[in-house]
Formats: C-alpha cells, sequence, structure tokens
C-alpha cells in the first residue's frame, strides 16, 4: 500500500513498521494521517504476513504534535457555519466519529500494536498510543493532553482509554 502520511517497512519478518511521516510538521495528524490510519490497520488485521505491528514516528522532538490544529479549525469553521443548533450537533457528531474510527482500527487491530514512543506526545497523539496493545518510551518522551487548553474533550479515545492504562 503506498501512504503519504506513514511510511511502511518491514524490519523483521512478520513486523509492520508504521512509521508517522510528517517530521516538518511535528508529525501532526492531518486528513491525510487519519484517513490512511484507518486503511493501514484494517490492511495489517487481514495481512496473514503480519504478526505484528510497530507505531513509531520520524524526526527527532516529536512522536506527534497531535491533531493538525490548523485543519481542526478549518473543519470546525465549517460545523459553525451550519444554520442551527441542530445541524451543528449532527455535523460535529459525525465528524468526531469519522476521527474515532483510525483509532479504533488500531485497538481492534487482532495482531498485537506497539508504540514506539520518543520526544513529545501531545493530545490526539496521545488518543492513537492509548489505542495500542503495548506502549514503550524512550527517556526523553514526554506526554500532554492538550485538548482541555483549548476547551476540547479529548475524545478521541482518551477519555475511553487513557484511566485504564495509568490505573487511575
Amino acid at each position: 500500500m503506498q501512504s503519504v502520511a506513514f511510511l511502511l517497512s518491514t524490519p523483521h519478518p512478520g513486523v509492520l513498521q508504521v512509521e508517522i511521516n510528517r517530521p516538518k510538521k511535528g508529525n501532526s495528524m492531518n486528513a491525510d494521517f487519519w484517513l490512511e490510519c484507518e486503511q493501514v490497520f484494517n490492511a495489517a488485521a487481514d495481512d496473514e504476513k503480519v504478526r505484528s505491528i510497530v507505531l513509531t514516528a520520524s524526526g527527532e522532538k516529536f512522536w506527534s504534535a497531535g491533531i493538525d490544529l490548523m485543519q481542526l479549525a478549518g473543519e470546525l469553521g465549517q460545523v459553525m457555519e451550519k444554520d442551527d443548533i441542530g445541524h451543528k450537533a449532527r455535523a460535529l457528531r459525525k465528524m468526531i466519529l469519522r476521527l474515532q474510527r483510525p483509532v479504533n482500527a488500531i485497538a481492534d487491530c487482532p495482531k498485537p500494536v506497539i508504540g514506539a514512543i520518543h520526544g513529545a506526545c501531545i493530545g490526539g497523539a496521545i488518543d492513537v498510543l492509548s489505542a495500542c496493545d503495548i506502549r514503550y518510551s524512550s527517556s526523553d518522551a514526554w506526554f500532554t493532553i492538550k485538548e482541555v487548553d483549548v476547551g476540547l474533550a479529548a475524545d478521541l479515545g482518551t477519555l475511553q482509554r487513557f484511566p485504564k492504562i495509568i490505573g487511575n
């Protein structure tokens, strides 16, 4: 499969490395990421040659800066242009479900998914990592849930999965 948002490789037989590849933008998660993430993990789930998946990221400072805020602002702007609150709520729900599908594809993958983290892991990146079966981080990794700072709920997976992971 060809990918814009990811580099796909097989470092060992049976191991698929899925590398987020937007280092100049802090590996922020744009429309290509969300579309291809779901496709990559669904394809890996069906591929008999793949026995495990390692989710990594290119670059040195960021594992991922989270959701591409410029793109998110544009999408939220379109939601707010709806005529009434009912249409706004429906459009917002549709957008959230579309963003949740790729995260759920990771969580639902029948192969073990290992998150290998270095550097900054911000906002939506924690949603993605929360969907992994196992997470390993380097000593320079740091984590922050930034959605609350911009008035959003961390509803792509953090609220549902993170408390179990941290035991709280």
